[in-house]
């Protein structure tokens, strides 16, 4: 037994109070700990009290039943309670449908749902007892495991970069005050099973984590132990390494687009306008790509607060229109928003609901036969607005156009001929693209954070008596066009406030 052990001191209390340290946490703060009741959580909790001689903390600990496992989940929350209990700490227990999430937000993935949920829970309980640090036990192993995926997903630095140690809220983005904070960062799963059998502490096992339906169980279970046994015994290590050294280049990187950002990003965050970022097109036309890519990139977030959902084609798309245009060109992106260009400005907005801001509250509607066969383009006008049908032929390009805009395209294979064009009335549903299920235009307004009055103003396009666009917000999954289209042909439709 080595010397730490033998004073009782083991190397999991060791390393953790040294990450406490370099957190900025101050003895005595509070301090609020995310338990599932796995061993990695189990231990962390734990150890937080059994270093309170040296590093005292007022804990509070955080559970979160994703209602997936049934009385097995219901048990790993009476095994928390418990355990809170025995340490003597207050514990806060709250219980969320995880699929019902999915289904309300268009959420394909089950683990970003639950992801979502969770982060969303933990900050709620922070701001409760008011902590600016949420602890949470992700190992060396989740670190090794987070960046070899990102790998698979074609990332960037930033998906290099996997976890650190202290970092910025994770959802919702736009959290300035708390903190996520790792301290297990560099202990690997198997001494915080070791630290919980010296201890003679149970935990709970989530069997969960041997479903291979979940990417990251495949990546651990399975293509993780491939890497070791064939091709580096030291896989753990290596992407450990990797995740630092792109650690500091993205440090240096984000420092020079801050200074770029705070000179070149002309932000508009007043009461009548959505946030926008507009560049001046000669200065981004000057920089180096990297440099462009970092500037939208950060645009991005700043309009929209979503990270996750951001893909590589969006930002590579956007960053086409620099310096390749002196006609205004618009490409409509996911959340609602926009990028525009000219010869003048690269802008990065939330358009699409505010064109509709000047036009009176709308209470007609107008009904029309859509032919399948359009000879020539459709018009018709509906409350100082202009709308425009026409067939186009399906090429690539249409993959990128988003639910968001004034213009879209959908598939006629999954449309009839009987149109209407009218306003929101109480009741309406609508199947939002990506989600399974319907919901209530209502809610859908209430989630997109659209006024009372504003409601009023947005045109609905209804097709066969089934809502397929709430203009310039989102189209119905119902119409979405298939990855199989291609060489088919599309209807596009145009609205002019």
């Amino acid at each position: 037994m080595n010397t730490e052990r033998e004073n009782g001191h083991s190397i999991v209390e060791t390393q953790t109070v040294q990450a406490l340290t370099r957190s900025g946490l101050s003895h005595d703060d509070a301090l609020v700990v995310g338990v599932s009741g796995g061993p990695d959580s189990t231990a962390l909790l734990c150890c937080l009290s059994r270093i309170r001689n040296i590093f005292p903390l007022r804990l509070h600990v955080a559970h979160l039943n994703h209602d997936f496992r049934g009385k097995e989940a219901d048990d790993d929350e009476a095994f928390v309670l418990d355990l809170a209990k025995q340490l003597g700490l207050t514990c806060t227990s709250e219980y969320q449908d995880t699929v019902l999430y999915q289904q309300q937000k268009g959420i394909s993935s089950f683990e970003q749902g639950a992801r979502e949920l969770r982060y969303t829970f933990l900050l709620k309980v922070a701001h409760e007892q008011q902590s600016k640090f949420v602890a949470v036990a992700h190992t060396a192993d989740d670190l090794a495991e987070t960046v070899l995926e990102h790998i698979l997903r074609g990332s960037g630095l930033n998906g290099l970069k996997g976890m650190s140690e202290v970092s910025d809220w994770p959802w919702p983005h736009s959290e300035r005050q708390v903190k996520l904070l790792r301290p297990f960062l560099k202990i690997n799963k198997s001494e915080t099973s070791l630290y919980c059998t010296k201890l003679k502490q149970h935990f709970r096992q989530d069997t969960t984590n041997d479903m291979l339906t979940f990417t990251r169980n495949r990546v651990r279970k399975t293509l993780m132990p491939i890497l070791e046994n064939e091709y580096n015994p030291q896989i753990q290590n290596a992407l450990i390494r990797l995740s630092k050294s792109s650690s500091i280049d993205l440090d240096y990187i984000e420092q020079e687009t801050t200074k770029l950002w705070n000179d070149m990003a002309i932000r508009d965050t007043s009461p009548e306008q959505e946030i926008s970022v507009a560049f001046n097109m000669r200065k981004m036309s000057a920089l180096h790509p990297s440099m462009q890519r970092r500037l939208i990139r950060k645009a991005y977030i700043h309009v929209s607060g979503e990270t996750k959902r951001m893909t590589e084609t969006h930002i590579s798309t956007i960053a086409n229109l620099i310096g390749a245009t002196h006609h205004r060109k618009t490409i409509h992106l996911p959340f609602g928003l926009m990028a525009q260009a000219n010869s003048e400005k690269l802008r990065i907005l939330h358009r699409s609901k505010l064109s509709f801001d000047n036009l009176p509250i709308g209470t007609s509607e107008k009904h029309f036969t859509l032919p399948i066969q359009l000879d020539e383009p459709l018009q018709i006008h509906l409350n100082q607005t202009q709308f425009r049908f026409e067939l186009v032929p399906d090429n690539d390009q249409y993959k990128y156009v988003h639910s968001s805009g004034l213009t879209q395209y959908i598939s006629i294979n999954s449309i009839g001929s009987r149109a209407t064009v009218r306003f929101w009335k109480p009741g309406d549903k609508f199947r939002p693209l990506g989600m399974l299920g319907y919901k209530t235009l209502q809610d859908f307004f209430t989630d997109s954070k659209v006024s009372q009055v504003q409601r009023h103003k947005i045109p609905l396009l209804e097709i066969d008596g089934e809502i397929v666009w709430v203009i310039g917000h989102r189209i119905s999954d119902n119409v979405k066009i298939q990855n199989n289209s291609s060489g088919t042909t599309l209807l596009k439709i145009t609205c002019n406030p």
